[in-house]
């Protein structure tokens, strides 16, 4: 599953995006599983950690009433601030030197970030908050969708800089992260944080590409999204 959210990474902007004819379809397709994955599995899961850190005898988590929420909203303010990074940079760009694509310090900047958030995903192949094969099979079909999405995102933004370099790290990270879980087990504290970093950063994500707007709207491609991704989870369960 790690060498295939590699591949995704690595070729889904350049191939798989390209070929279809439905493209907008998949895209919106994609993004209904991935919200499917967060009101079915992220916010119940959040839920559970917030009471098992509220459960912990530390001044500095008594300090905070909604630690694991705070950590969330987080992930998404610096998803969001790297988003409006981009699209000024780009729109910078574009106006001066007549180039459409984000500056270099920009990537820079959301490479750092984003193999940060892709390293936590290839962690959470082995240590999820819900152990499990059908835990790790509903993981990966919202990740690799979510995954794809944000790297057909992130081509757009940076152009020759994310097909040159930038996809690559990232392709490597999700790998760097299953070999870490490989070996590494994390207390479960810092797993619950972690979970919640991503759960920020995906919300966002979600909200920003993966809901079809009114130039890509493919509703249809969104609801049958929603609807498989949902149907497939209470047939199995």
């Amino acid at each position: 599953l790690a060498l295939i959210f590699f591949f995704i990474h690595s070729y889904s902007s350049t191939y798989f995006l390209k070929l279809t004819k439905q493209k907008y379809f998949w895209l919106s397709f994609s993004g209904g599983i991935s919200v499917s994955y967060v009101f079915i599995h992220i916010f119940p899961e959040l839920g559970d950690a917030q009471n098992e850190i509220a459960k912990m005898d530390n001044p500095i988590v008594d300090f905070l009433d909604y630690h694991i929420y705070l950590i969330s909203l987080f992930g998404f303010i610096l998803f969001y601030g790297l988003d409006s990074a981009a699209k000024i940079s780009k729109a910078n760009n574009t106006r001066n030197n007549n180039r459409d694509y984000a500056e270099k310090n920009v990537f820079l900047v959301h490479i750092i970030s984003f193999a940060i958030y892709n390293f936590q995903i290839g962690y959470f192949l082995l240590h999820r908050e819900t152990p499990g094969l059908k835990s790790l099979l509903f993981f990966f079909a919202a990740m690799a969708t979510h995954i794809m999405v944000n790297d057909y995102s992130l081509r757009n933004h940076f152009k020759h800089y994310y097909m040159n370099s930038g996809r690559w790290i990232l392709s490597a990270a999700v790998l760097l992260g299953w070999l870490s879980g490989v070996f590494f087990d994390v207390s479960h504290l810092v797993l619950d944080i972690m979970f919640a970093f991503i759960a920020g950063g995906m919300i966002l994500n979600i909200i920003k590409e993966e809901l079809p707007d009114e130039r890509q709207s493919k509703f249809f491609g969104f609801a049958s999204g929603c609807v498989v991704y949902s149907a497939l989870l209470l047939i199995i369960d």
